[in-house]
């Protein structure tokens, strides 16, 4: 009787370690359901080399020009994703180029670089600029509906950029549905499109020129590409 008890015992002890196993597994694998945190990320700072971009001008004569923005925000979000463990390319490191040739050429090689090195996500950062009448101010995020991961992707990083920065820019990012863009239009490669803000809003572009808030962007775009909470 007592053999038997001991292997009673150790059958209760394996089922019972299951059951807690199951539990566990249960619990913890809900909170990561649905975010899809990409192994692997292009980041794309647009324009580089002869192509400035967005100018902004400051205050005493000042420019910001939004090749260089764009690119010191990615740098960052370069160095926080590779911290948390995200492989990061980058589409360019310095102020140049893939192409010196036109614009379209330029994003058709940073499209196909994304594609060939199959990253799981592309985030292209750019800055805006309006010449209509009216204040146009405040980041926006764009993504391509056909494309369910650059939406769920989008969502989170627009979320996150609003509980960031909405207090400092006085306006939440806004999300948009379009996929229109030539870095957006194939939804087989999932990407966003951030713009960062309007340079060419006096305010907005003294915002974007500190050192300060674009670290906030940078720390907001990945919260919402992990998942963290913000």
């Amino acid at each position: 009787m007592g053999e038997k008890r001991k292997n009673l015992c150790r059958i209760l002890s394996a089922f019972i370690l299951c059951i807690a196993l199951a539990f566990a597994i249960r619990v913890t694998v809900p909170q990561n359901e649905g975010l899809a945190v990409p192994a692997m990320v292009y980041l794309d700072p647009g324009h580089g080399g002869f192509d400035f971009g967005a100018v902004g001008h400051l205050a005493g004569g000042g420019r910001l020009l939004e090749k260089e923005l764009v690119l010191h925000v990615a740098q960052d979000c370069a160095t926080r994703l590779r911290t948390a463990g995200v492989e990061v390319l980058l589409s360019r490191e310095a102020d140049e180029r893939l192409t010196y040739t036109t614009a379209p050429d330029e994003v058709r090689a940073r499209r196909a670089a994304a594609g060939e090195a199959g990253v799981d996500l592309v985030l292209s950062l750019h800055a805006n600029a309006y010449a209509g009448q009216g204040r146009a101010y405040g980041p926006r995020v764009y993504y391509n509906p056909e494309s369910e991961p650059s939406k769920q992707a989008a969502e989170r990083i627009a979320a996150a950029i609003s509980q960031h920065t909405g207090a400092l820019c006085g306006r939440e990012c806004r999300l948009v549905a379009d996929g229109s863009y030539y870095i957006l239009a194939d939804p087989a490669l999932p990407a966003v499109l951030i713009e960062l803000g309007f340079l060419s809003d006096t305010q907005e572009c003294a915002l974007l020129a500190d050192e300060g808030y674009q670290a906030k962007l940078a720390e907001a775009i990945c919260a919402g590409l992990l998942g963290e909470e913000t």
